[in-house]
């Protein structure tokens, strides 16, 4: 993984420590940190201001696909094709808590905005909403008639948008 700058195009850290590919990864709303998720199964958080690894998320069983950070920057999610999304406290890097989707590999995340929410692309053809708090599926959204890669809120945190293999773009209603 590398940070470049953008005007120069040089590279500015070169981040070492996954052992596979790199498939996820996420910016903190300030820009200072970065998280990362691999197929070496880890997640990683990263300064971007010194290059440094601040933490090492251990857990997972298979591959991770997709990472987010939360808004306030406490919290982050990661999922994969072991089939569970892992909520991480980013200060203790212990798992808060984790969901189950057995059957449809997680390869897409995202928080609403004030983060009470956890929307997941699966690739079972679905989109899931969870309770941040709980870890309890709100909702599945069905519709899609192949793997869903990704998903995100809207900014008033009312719809979703999700993307498929089976080449469309829906937006669906969140309900209350």
């Amino acid at each position: 993984m590398r940070l470049l700058d953008v005007e120069s195009g040089k590279e500015i850290w070169r981040f070492a420590g996954h052992t596979d590919c790199v498939h996820g990864i996420a910016l903190s709303a300030d820009g200072k940190k970065s998280l990362s998720g691999s197929y070496d199964t880890t997640v990683r958080l990263w300064d971007n201001e010194t290059g440094k690894e601040l933490k090492r998320f251990d857990g997972h069983k298979d591959r991770v696909l997709t990472v987010a950070l939360s808004k306030d920057g406490k919290r982050a999610v990661s999922g994969g094709c072991d089939d569970v999304i892992k909520l991480w406290d980013l200060e203790t890097g212990k798992t808060i808590r984790q969901m189950e989707a057995p059957g449809r590999s997680v390869c897409g995340l995202k928080f609403s905005g004030d983060g009470r929410r956890i929307a997941s692309a699966h690739y079972g053809s679905t989109v899931s909403l969870w309770d941040a708090e709980t870890g309890e599926e709100l909702h599945r959204f069905e519709g899609h008639t192949d793997h869903v890669y990704d998903v995100g809120f809207s900014p008033d945190g009312r719809f979703l948008v999700s993307c498929s293999k089976d080449k469309t773009v829906r937006v669906w209603r969140v309900p209350e």
